[in-house]
């Protein structure tokens, strides 16, 4: 006889545990391996990017950061600590990077005092120090900085360096989400959803859900195939429950691929098992909550 799966009910998702990283389980910031570009919007080092540079620069453009950031360009400044945070061109220097993150933030430079503040919460090149984490975040966040907001939001939400306030953490990540950051999107539905400290509004959750999972965040996918599929905070749509399971399940989610194949057993909006694709390579194990379907 076919064991009941678990239900991993929806208060349990703030409490589950993941690495800080652009995803969440619980609401967590943007995990920085390094710095994510040499450059920044409107700067004179061209647009900013996400993830690693392609190839490290070259010594003749050390040389010309170093030259600017000495001169008091903040673009360069902050340039450099990302070089000197990632290794990227010249020696792994967490110390030296935080010193031109500091430089550029005293300029105000908003890249630059996100950073810093990722330093100071994580203890990087710096004494670990919550206070001084949410002040550059917060510098940062009130410039307009989407990843800042995001990170502000958590900071108010677990009371490191503040007092805990779920209504400012939403606030923060509702600025976040409302610019199209995908991580806030996430975070505010999951406040939502939970409810902690805030009237819960699952109908609210299930648009940001929804909007982080249109961008790819393969939780968001899950959660809101569990939601489809449940007609929680939605009408019940057992076909919009399978879409969703399937493009986290592409993306190699263990536990979307467990509720597609539940919904398939039960043909509930997968017709038949030619109508699917197959799933991509399965992801490292990572310690998140989810919503499991239940017989």
């Amino acid at each position: 006889m076919k064991s009941k799966r678990a239900v991993l009910l929806a208060a349990m998702l703030l409490s589950a545990a993941c690495p800080p990283a652009v995803l969440a389980f619980p609401p967590a910031q943007v995990q920085f391996s390094g710095a994510t570009d040499y450059r920044a919007d409107n700067s004179p080092y061209g647009s900013r990017s996400n993830g690693r540079p392609d190839s490290a620069i070259s010594p003749q453009q050390v040389v010309a950061l170093q030259h600017r950031a000495n001169h008091g360009d903040a673009w360069a400044q902050w340039a450099l600590g990302n070089a000197y945070l990632d290794g990227t061109g010249v020696p792994q220097d967490d110390r030296t990077a935080a010193r031109w993150y500091a430089s550029a933030s005293s300029q105000n430079l908003a890249h630059a005092q996100l950073m810093l503040g990722y330093l100071y919460e994580r203890g990087r090149g710096v004494q670990k120090d919550y206070r001084k984490a949410l002040h550059y975040y917060q510098a940062a966040a009130l410039q307009g900085n989407t990843t800042a907001q995001n990170n502000l939001g958590d900071m108010y939400q677990y009371g490191r360096g503040t007092s805990g306030n779920p209504a400012e953490a939403l606030h923060w990540y509702c600025a976040s989400a409302l610019a199209g950051e995908p991580v806030a999107q996430y975070n505010a539905a999951v406040m939502y959803l939970g409810g902690r400290g805030i009237p819960p509004d699952h109908e609210e959750a299930a648009r940001w859900f929804r909007a982080a999972a249109a961008q790819g965040v393969f939780q968001a996918q899950t959660i809101l195939s569990a939601l489809y599929y449940k007609g929680d905070g939605v009408a019940i749509d057992y076909s919009e429950a399978a879409d969703w399971a399937r493009r986290a399940a592409e993306q190699g989610f263990p536990l979307a691929q467990e509720n597609l194949a539940y919904m398939f057993e039960q043909r509930n909006g997968v017709p038949s098992i030619t109508s699917l694709r197959t799933p991509g390579t399965a992801l490292p194990p990572r310690e998140v909550g989810g919503a499991a379907l239940t017989e």
